[in-house]
């Protein structure tokens, strides 16, 4: 057979592994619950008096006295949006992909998996794209139904929320190498998941590194080193936010760096995430 057929085989049978948790189809039934109560229970009407106004409702029930502009209606739904799906989609995307790697590769079930005629780098590689195709289908499900909706509500027709639902995706792929690579080393999901929060909140903390080295020469050393080894993921989430035109909701506390800097490192990051899974993993012995 075809190893290209036995790559892509291997990676849609993690994606259905995944899928048949009943995590998946919580997480999946969340998303179709918010993207119905936004298009039935969110009422968008233009104003009697300013026609290029428009007032907005919920279940019926008009939410303020005063009439709105489009682009502000449009901006608080991207900005729910991205803040629904950074950190709380991330957070559950780990948590239900992350047994792809806690379970198959522990003793008991490994013998079956390595009978596969494929190399070692290669199931690992397709069980970690499995996992992002899983948590990249259901996000970008999401952003676009979101982005019909707006357009189908007020005419909006900037393809921002797209793009920052893609830049989403890649920060969840960017965490994911790094909770791939403990759950093998550590073969649990409690821990892998733990620790990979504890990342993501220290590349959070080393982000205002300008405001602790205020407090402390040393301690702004320390955020320093930290912002450039990890994750840049403040910087991805102010990258999200001048996507769909609202960086003025986010304070930008510790200047952010550029974004193809942002990206770049934050890639890079993951690249030697999963070198160092696929070297331990070709190396372990089972």
């Amino acid at each position: 057979m075809n190893r290209a057929l036995i790559f892509s085989a291997i990676i849609e049978d993690s994606w259905r592994e995944s899928w048949a948790r009943r995590a998946s189809l919580v997480v999946s039934l969340i998303a179709l619950a918010l993207l119905l109560l936004f298009a039935f229970g969110v009422g968008v009407r233009p104003d009697e008096a300013q026609p290029d106004l428009i007032r907005v409702s919920l279940f019926g029930v008009e939410l303020r006295e005063l009439p709105i502009s489009k682009d502000v209606f449009a901006n608080v739904i991207e900005i729910t949006a991205l803040g629904l799906a950074n950190p709380w989609g991330i957070f559950l995307g780990l948590f239900i992909t992350i047994g792809l790697f806690s379970g198959v590769f522990a003793r008991g079930r490994i013998d079956l998996v390595l009978s596969k005629p494929i190399a070692r780098w290669e199931l690992y590689l397709a069980r970690y794209l499995g996992g992002v195709v899983l948590v990249g289908v259901t996000t970008m499900l999401f952003f676009i139904g979101t982005w019909v909706l707006l357009w189908l509500k007020v005419g909006t027709t900037d393809l921002g929320l797209i793009w920052a639902g893609v830049v989403i995706v890649f920060l969840f792929a960017v965490l994911y190498s790094f909770a791939a690579f403990l759950a093998l080393v550590t073969e649990g999901t409690g821990a892998a998941l733990v620790a990979t929060i504890v990342l993501w909140g220290l590349a959070e903390f080393a982000y205002a590194r300008a405001i602790l080295r205020q407090l402390s020469p040393t301690l702004g050393d320390i955020a320093d080193v930290i912002y450039y080894l990890l994750p840049k993921t403040n910087d991805l989430e102010m990258v999200t936010a001048r996507l769909v035109g609202a960086e003025q909701f986010l304070t930008d506390i510790g200047g952010a760096s550029s974004a193809g800097f942002a990206f770049w490192t934050s890639g890079l990051f993951a690249v030697v995430m999963l070198a160092l899974g696929i070297y331990l993993f070709s190396r372990k012995d089972y």
